[in-house]
């Protein structure tokens, strides 16, 4: 294992270093298997301590330059925290991470879209797959867990509305 990721250009002989440092990890870390995902040019790799590193490509083509400054370190949800991730995969042009572990467990990522709204200091932002933080002045941070996914959020001073594909949820803020 190496404590970084190095991409060479085949054509130009260019190369370029990913330290696993700026993605969020110790320095001691080290990559033990890396994915690719040209669909969403989104690289992956597990590492020795069994954590995952994340970079997106952000130039308009691969086919560009690989300076390093194009990828961007992507932190990865305290929710996606994968334990023991030995192994990591990407399926076809879905944009799904399948990541394999030390206990013999495997685990389904997905990226998700942020899902958030705003409205005269009332900020509602989704946290979980079916949890939204509300955020309102001074007032601590409540959360709001659903029974349903949470698809889309609505604010205004009076109310925040959840909705996912099966209903729609009404809170009233307290105003």
């Amino acid at each position: 294992g190496d404590n970084e990721i190095r991409l060479w250009d085949l054509n130009s002989g260019e190369n370029v270093s990913l330290p696993l440092l700026n993605s969020c990890l110790s320095k001691n870390e080290q990559a033990c298997s890396v994915a690719f995902n040209p669909h969403i040019s989104c690289l992956t790799a597990s590492t020795m301590g069994g954590s995952l590193a994340v970079w997106k490509f952000s130039g308009g083509g691969l086919a560009q330059s690989i300076s390093a400054n194009l990828w961007k370190s992507v932190r990865v949800s305290s929710e996606a925290d994968v334990k023991g991730a030995l192994s990591v995969r990407w399926a076809n042009k879905s944009g799904v991470l399948v990541a394999a572990t030390k206990q013999w467990d495997v685990c389904v990522l997905k990226e998700e879209p942020l899902c958030h709204d705003f409205h005269e200091g009332v900020v509602c932002v989704r946290v979980k797959r079916n949890a939204a933080a509300i955020l309102r002045n001074a007032a601590p941070t409540f959360i709001l867990e659903t029974d349903r996914p949470i698809d889309g959020i609505h604010v205004n001073s009076r109310f925040v509305v959840i909705w996912s594909s099966w209903d729609i949820q009404v809170y009233s803020t307290g105003s």
